[in-house]
């Protein structure tokens, strides 16, 4: 049977040569396909400049559907999911742990802050222990990082 070659953005599988590959790789629906892969690995920062830029498209508005997609050259991005953007972007530029002076939120705070943001509820499973007993493993690293370690030989 030959070869055989996979292209995980389409998930398709043809015969391995360079004619086939060539068509399939210039193709307009592997070419979308590898678009929408990278567009949804954006940062928050870059859609949130290229959503602010737009004009909010009217068939999405009033449908909830649009025939374009992520292609649409208008935004589909409602004024909250705007400010949720907004707001996600704020955090990520002052860090995961907040100021850098103050001290790191405890995990009720941050779940409340999410809740806030998001609307969505998270409740901690019956029995979850405090941060303080958790494993080493599986507690929050110190503010100012892990100290560092002299380097040690091994073997």
């Amino acid at each position: 049977m030959g070869k055989r070659y996979h292209c995980d953005f389409c998930d398709k599988t043809f015969q391995d040569n360079l004619q086939s590959r060539r068509r399939h790789l210039r193709g307009l629906g592997h070419q979308q396909r590898r678009q929408e892969w990278y567009a949804a690995y954006r940062d928050a920062a870059t859609i949130l400049a290229e959503e602010s830029g737009k004009v909010a498209c009217r068939k999405f508005q009033n449908t909830g559907r649009c025939d374009f997609g992520q292609s649409c050259r208008f935004s589909h991005c409602s004024s909250e999911e705007l400010q949720r953007l907004r707001d996600r972007v704020e955090d990520e530029s002052r860090g995961y742990h907040g100021d850098a002076d103050g001290p790191a939120p405890s995990l009720q705070d941050w779940l409340q802050q999410h809740e806030r943001r998001s609307g969505i509820r998270v409740d901690l499973p019956a029995g979850f222990p405090p941060p303080d007993q958790l494993p080493p493993s599986l507690r929050p690293p110190p503010l100012g990082g892990w100290p560092s370690e002299p380097l040690t030989q091994w073997g």
